[in-house]
């Protein structure tokens, strides 16, 4: 996770289209153990995700899982 990215420009910068059904697929692998803590579901619009026991949505330096079927060049990760 970079400051300023959403779920959508993750999915952009990762070679995938950066639309709401990307960005969904980020939150459902992510939802409920994510590799840096539980994570929780919340509108698109307000992050996608939020961290359990933490105030606000995604921040610079979480890491997040791929949807398994994604194949990403780890460059850009």
């Amino acid at each position: 996770m970079r400051r300023g990215e959403g779920l959508a420009t993750i999915a952009k910068r990762l070679g995938f289209p950066a639309t709401a059904a990307s960005a969904t697929a980020i939150q459902k692998a992510n939802v409920p153990q994510g590799p840096d803590a539980m994570w929780t579901a919340t509108a698109l619009a307000k992050g996608g995700l939020s961290k359990k026991g933490r105030a606000g949505g995604l921040q610079p330096g979480d890491r997040l899982f791929l949807p398994a079927n994604w194949a990403a060049d780890p460059g850009a990760l």
